[in-house]
């Protein structure tokens, strides 16, 4: 009997030992300075007038394959001066602020071929582009990881090319995570400064705003494309949130407080799309979010070109 005993006793030990050794391998939640490193908010370039903010996302282990994501719409539907033309195929490129890790603010110029710009489909309004290895090098992008699953992304912080201890999760992975109705929400938005000269423009420096989600399921959210009269009134299945926004917040990413292991980590759960009127059980309206989630159709399109499309080639977008 005593020897089955101290058996037991080593193979509890054993066993809390290996349960330790698994949690020590998941590095401390990333902060928000790590959240506002892996962001950028794109700028007009006559006035630096906020016109949508983007997340950079890395997938693959070696941290070699980084992508500029966004709402697709923040692409197709800016205006310039005396004619209408999405920045993608705009001669003048695109103006974008990033963190220059230090708390400032750094602006890349970017001349990206409109070639390079992707997505998954006409239905989530989300785009991207993979930046090429002089500009990863160049621009030394914090990125939040993309894996297999949420765990399967989270890698040490201060690890090239991430942001610390973060990951995209996808939506399977919600009810494990704890991320339901009423889950805290981290929002990566543009920063603002009042003048007289203009009504806002932006710093390129991000703030975070505090919201919840009204449910962790998308529902069919009609949304109006302005410049897209095939797309006008399209149906697209979106994530809810009580969360307050302004215009030229598209594109910013959600962050959604998911238990992964023993620890809550900030999970990428999708990009702001729009304004709603959010209303409770009792018909009472509050500030709300549109967020399109990043759902397996759109994180495993990511990366694949031949499951992703060019927007130049969307007939919507001509």
């Amino acid at each position: 009997m005593k020897l089955l005993k101290t058996v037991f006793v080593v193979a509890v030990l054993l066993t809390v030992g290996c349960a330790k050794e698994v949690e020590e391998v998941l590095p401390p939640p990333a902060d928000t300075h790590g959240l506002c490193s892996a962001c950028c908010v794109f700028l007009r370039p006559q006035d630096n007038c906020v016109l949508g903010a983007g997340v950079f996302v890395a997938k693959d282990d070696d941290g070699d394959h980084v992508y500029c994501l966004t709402a697709r719409h923040v692409l197709t539907e800016w205006e310039y001066d005396d004619f209408k033309q999405p920045p993608y195929t705009n001669p003048l490129g695109m103006k974008v602020a990033l963190s220059d890790g230090g708390g400032g603010v750094r602006v890349w110029h970017a001349k990206i071929a409109p070639e390079r710009w992707r997505f998954a489909d006409k239905v989530h309004d989300v785009a991207w582009c993979e930046l090429s290895d002089a500009e990863r090098k160049e621009l030394r992008i914090a990125a939040v990881s993309v894996g297999t699953t949420a765990k399967d992304g989270i890698c040490e912080s201060g690890e090239e090319g991430r942001c610390g201890g973060t990951a995209v999760a996808k939506l399977w992975e919600y009810g494990a995570a704890g991320i339901s109705r009423g889950a805290d929400l981290v929002l990566v938005l543009p920063e603002r400064e009042m003048s007289k000269e203009r009504a806002s423009f932006g710093t390129g420096a991000t703030t975070n705003a505090l919201g919840k989600l009204r449910d962790a399921s998308p529902v069919l959210v009609k949304m109006n494309f302005r410049h897209h009269c095939t797309m006008k009134g399209l149906q697209t299945p979106q994530l809810l949130a009580h969360a307050k926004l302004n215009h030229g917040d598209s594109g910013a990413p959600a962050f959604a407080m998911g238990l992964v292991g023993k620890k809550h980590y900030p999970l990428l759960v999708g990009v702001v799309t729009s304004i709603t009127d959010d209303m409770d059980a009792d018909g009472r309206g509050k500030p709300g979010a549109s967020i399109c989630p990043l759902d397996e159709c759109v994180v495993n399109v990511i990366g694949t070109s031949l499951s992703s499309k060019r927007l130049v080639d969307f007939p919507e977008y001509q």
